[in-house]
């Protein structure tokens, strides 16, 4: 799910990968976190925008589906914000 990068805090050990933007990984098991995509040109679909692992969520049933992208590979309660 892709959240505004100002609306999140992050706390607590996180190990990065470098890619064209960076991810975010659990420094003791490697799960993965988020991603930011580092896409700053505001006519960018996810300019100023963090992805965050859906799965690294304890109760996805708090957020809407707004957008769902890549619709054949879709899973359920994929929530993209």
């Amino acid at each position: 799910m892709f959240v505004p990068k100002n609306s999140v805090e992050i706390t607590g050990d996180v190990r990065y990968y470098q890619t064209t933007g960076k991810r975010g990984f659990c420094p003791n098991r490697g799960s993965s976190l988020f991603d930011d995509p580092a896409v700053e040109n505001p006519e960018e679909l996810l300019s100023g925008m963090l992805g965050i692992c859906a799965g690294s969520l304890d109760d996805l049933s708090q957020y809407k589906t707004e957008i769902d992208i890549l619709l054949a590979g879709r899973l359920r309660g994929n929530v993209i914000l």
